[in-house]
């Protein structure tokens, strides 16, 4: 069992099917994907933002979020009622909320407290803007995320007020996770889906490891924490 070493959280767990995988992988932090619809806070990706400007390209850009985001494929659910199911299936100690599009942050600070869930709470966006409403409304560690590399990061992300990055993961070297550390911020890596990249992003010290594959993902640390 992994004793020490990066939070490692289960990626996108917007379905039974991949909170069953996770059951039997042994993880007690998920990724839950929160998107604004009709006034509600439901759990799901929601659309690409992009426009395709072709028929052939919005007929993919249809195809990848039926069958990639899955959305229009799974029964619709609010957030207080996902965290009560995934609670009696995973011995969760956290979640880390991915706030998609529009999200009021007060309305998900109620919906949060209604769920009555009380472990660890941390979100992340790529909306800047949001972060610190998040941090005002969420009893939670906010996280800003990046896809691509500002000039720089560190004082970007100081700028936004966020308590710390979610960051791709090729961005996750040694040397940025260090300014990051040495400017007070946490650092979570995504999405780390192999045994060589789970090691890299340790070795980086990052403070959380988000995986499609967290068995992988563990059974590489324990290797690396047994060899150290």
């Amino acid at each position: 069992m992994l004793m020490t070493g990066p939070i490692i959280v289960g990626h996108r767990a917007n379905s039974g099917r991949i909170v069953q995988f996770y059951k039997l992988s042994g993880v007690e932090y998920v990724e839950i994907d929160v998107r604004s619809e009709k006034g509600q806070i439901m759990v799901g990706h929601g659309r690409p933002v992009i426009n395709r400007a072709t028929v052939i390209g919005k007929a993919w850009a249809w195809l990848d979020y039926k069958l990639f985001y899955r959305d229009p494929l799974l029964r619709a659910r609010t957030l207080p009622e996902w965290l009560r199911i995934i609670r009696e299936k995973l011995p969760l100690k956290g979640v880390l909320l991915d706030v998609k599009n529009n999200v009021d942050p007060r309305a998900l600070a109620r919906e949060l407290e209604e769920s009555g869930f009380q472990g660890e709470v941390y979100a992340s966006t790529e909306d800047h803007r949001l972060i610190r409403s998040l941090k005002e409304y969420l009893n939670a560690k906010v996280l800003a995320s990046y896809s691509i590399m500002p000039y720089d990061i560190v004082e970007c992300t100081l700028m936004s007020g966020a308590d710390g990055v979610a960051l791709r993961k090729d961005y996750a070297t040694r040397d940025i996770v260090e300014r990051l550390h040495a400017a007070g911020l946490l650092v979570f890596a995504w999405t780390v889906n192999t045994v060589e990249e789970a090691v890299t992003v340790y070795r980086a010290s990052v403070d959380g490891i988000i995986s499609d594959r967290p068995d992988k993902v563990r059974r590489a640390l324990s290797s690396v924490l047994d060899e150290g």
